[in-house]
């Protein structure tokens, strides 16, 4: 979605590892203040992208995810460091304690996204159906997201949806998968299909062998 956000990431990654190359070798004399300036630069940019595209993307996961549970879903993002502080104060008060983990302890690369199901932590609470379809919302999303962007269909590879869901909840996925107007590939154990909007070509394989079915 935005060509110079894997550059900055790549940037940030590389000079992370200097840091804590550094940090691990327990170098007191090591330069830190150099590293901590260019890693607070592109961790910033890195931040900022990660929010836009959450910003972007939240809309549709929470519809998603509402239609698929029945419940309120919300995404919380931890960006990897103290809100009372910036980056690279925090870079900084927290150089003795790196020193003693031998490891940078903030930044994005410590970022996470949570999500919230019934107003709870997800992960604490659902069922592992009700992991799998929190996943697809997700995913459904973000190429949802890229697709509008692009200007084109996605190719969308789906394994197996029939495990772990019940018919109602497999049907109201595959009623979103649909939705999406892309191009979709299913392996499945079973076979049905009633599950795709239009007739779908069928394939078996057997023995390492694949020919569509007649």
């Amino acid at each position: 979605m935005e060509q110079p956000y894997l550059d900055s990431w790549r940037r940030y990654r590389r000079a992370l590892k200097q840091r804590n190359a550094a940090l691990k070798a327990g170098d007191r004399r090591a330069d830190l203040e150099s590293w901590d300036r260019e890693l607070a630069e592109l961790g910033l940019t890195v931040d900022a992208a990660r929010q836009r595209m959450l910003d972007i993307t939240a809309p549709a996961v929470e519809e998603l995810g509402e239609a698929f549970l029945g419940s309120e879903v919300s995404m919380v993002y931890a960006r990897g460091w103290s809100a009372e502080k910036d980056l690279l104060e925090s870079f900084r008060a927290g150089r003795e304690r790196d020193y003693q983990l031998g490891s940078t302890q903030a930044g994005p690369h410590r970022g996470d996204l949570r999500l919230r199901y019934d107003e709870r932590q997800a992960r604490k609470l659902v069922s592992r159906g009700q992991q799998k379809l929190l996943a697809c919302a997700l995913i459904l999303a973000a190429t949802d997201v890229v697709q509008t962007h692009l200007e084109k269909p996605l190719t969308l590879l789906i394994d197996d949806p029939v495990a772990e869901l019940d018919r109602e909840s497999l049907m109201r996925l595959m009623t979103a998968v649909a939705n999406l107007d892309c191009q979709v590939v299913a392996t499945t154990l079973e076979p049905d299909k009633s599950l795709f909007n239009e007739q779908p070509v069928v394939f078996h394989v057997k023995h390492g062998r694949v020919e569509q079915a007649v």
